[in-house]
């Protein structure tokens, strides 16, 4: 049974976070939780009181950042508890991606004021996103940095408003870069990959990529992915 975790009990701590708690509308091969925390609450102090690291270069961010990397991390270090690893610590690699235990994978994303952890033992890659919907004027300046001629074709058929499903593409090859990130150890582009199928009743969306990234990663093969509407944003998730 999954049980939520509740932030150590102090009128600091209840300020800036919730409990972490369980999400279940996107099934995957681990586990994914949960919380909402409060920036305008931050306070370094925060990060003792949650028993979470503050490291060197994470303490020269703004405190915007910072209130987003505690609530990502303290999420994380709760759904690791589920897997018997306790309040471990979840460094930063010379990359600046998360460091995470032997034997597990995991992902973070964070908008608005919700931070999201996904984390297994099964799957090969994996990459959760989670982003509150562009503005029309915003969806217009970056769309052809986000999608394809042959993309929008197939999307303006969708239904949806043009920067929902705008913030859709984004937030699906958002997820694909972090699932294949830590095999292929290089950037690339949204462009990079391409939507080409999209089912809007089973929330499911393929993507191919473009080019290739390692020997192993080429260009040409397919990626599932999987995504839902929540808590006013837009969920999705990459596992392979």
């Amino acid at each position: 049974m999954i049980h939520t975790s509740t932030p150590p009990q102090n009128q600091r701590t209840k300020e800036f976070i919730s409990e972490v708690r369980p999400v279940t509308k996107l099934p995957l091969q681990g586990q994914l939780f949960e919380c909402e925390f409060n920036p305008k609450e931050y306070s370094d102090l925060l990060f003792k009181a949650l028993d979470v690291t503050l490291s060197e270069d994470v303490r020269l961010a703004r405190d915007k950042r910072k209130s987003e990397f505690l609530a990502g991390r303290y999420c994380a270090q709760q759904a690791l508890n589920h897997y018997g690893y306790q309040n471990i610590d979840i460094p930063i690699g010379q990359d600046r991606s998360p460091q995470w235990p032997k034997g597990v994978i995991g992902s973070i994303t964070h908008a608005g004021n919700r931070a999201v952890c996904a984390i297994s033992r099964q799957s090969v890659g994996l990459g959760i996103d989670y982003e509150l919907p562009v503005t029309d004027k915003t969806a217009n300046e970056i769309g052809n940095l986000i999608v394809s001629e042959k993309e929008k074709l197939l999307l303006s058929n969708s239904g949806l408003p043009y920067a929902n499903w705008l913030t859709l593409i984004f937030s699906i090859k958002e997820s694909l870069f972090k699932a294949l990130y830590p095999k292929v150890k290089q950037y690339f582009d949204f462009l990079d990959a391409e939507v080409f199928s999209i089912d809007h009743v089973q929330q499911t969306i393929s993507l191919k990529l473009l080019r290739n990234l390692t020997p192993e990663v080429r260009s040409g093969q397919i990626y599932d992915g999987k995504y839902c509407f929540h808590q006013g944003g837009i969920l999705t998730l990459i596992e392979y």
